[in-house]
């Protein structure tokens, strides 16, 4: 008899393999283990949370000294990555894995 792995299982599987071979050097084992269970965690860096935590919601303050006013925000995330700056950056997250026991959450994170 065979087994079927839910889906939202191979999701979580697909984005826990992409962030392990794009980041495995900046994961402590901490870190690893919580990307494993699919959780965003304080010393996270944002992209990594980004991608771990799937689609969000955003709110980017920019760091007005690097870009101009009406800068496009999912820029200014995507650019943190390769050349981070003082902007202040809000994710809001809605997935089942960061509060296991509570089922489907909502939640935030501040970068």
């Amino acid at each position: 008899m065979s087994r079927t792995v839910p889906l939202l299982d191979q999701e979580l599987q697909k984005r826990v393999d992409e962030i392990t071979r794009l980041y495995k050097s900046e994961l402590t084992s901490p870190l690893q283990q919580a990307v494993i269970e699919g959780r965003i965690v304080l010393g996270m860096s944002l992209h990594v949370a980004k991608r771990l935590g799937g689609d969000c919601f955003y709110k980017v303050k920019v760091d007005m000294s690097i870009w101009p006013l009406n800068s496009d925000p999912a820029l200014v995330i995507a650019k943190q990555e390769t050349h981070p700056d003082e902007s202040k950056i809000w994710l809001v997250f809605e997935n089942s894995t960061q509060f296991p026991d509570k089922g489907i959450t909502r939640f935030s994170v501040y970068f």
